[in-house]
């Protein structure tokens, strides 16, 4: 049981609401509009406490922090996605 929880807590990934995603493909064609929904954003660890910290942000911060990871290049993945990628650091 331990094994499995300490798995689980090396996974980075982030939702970020609808909103957040609607504000940042406003702004680039990374995300198509008409895919808007809940992503995942699979992100390095060194991003992973900057979002939290930015988590009570409006939406168009939240927004502009994702276009930023995106440009970093992180990974976004529709949350329904059944082929997420094992992402380890």
């Amino acid at each position: 049981m331990k094994n499995k929880n300490k798995a689980n807590k090396k996974n980075t990934s982030t939702v970020i609401s609808a909103e957040s995603v609607k504000s940042a493909a406003s702004k680039t064609d990374v995300l198509k509009k008409e895919e808007v929904q809940n992503f995942t954003v699979f992100l390095p660890k060194e991003f992973h406490r900057r979002l939290k910290i930015y988590s009570i942000a409006n939406d168009e911060q939240m927004g502009n922090i994702l276009l930023n990871i995106i440009r970093r290049g992180a990974e976004v993945y529709k949350k329904d996605n059944p082929e997420f990628p094992a992402w380890e650091q």
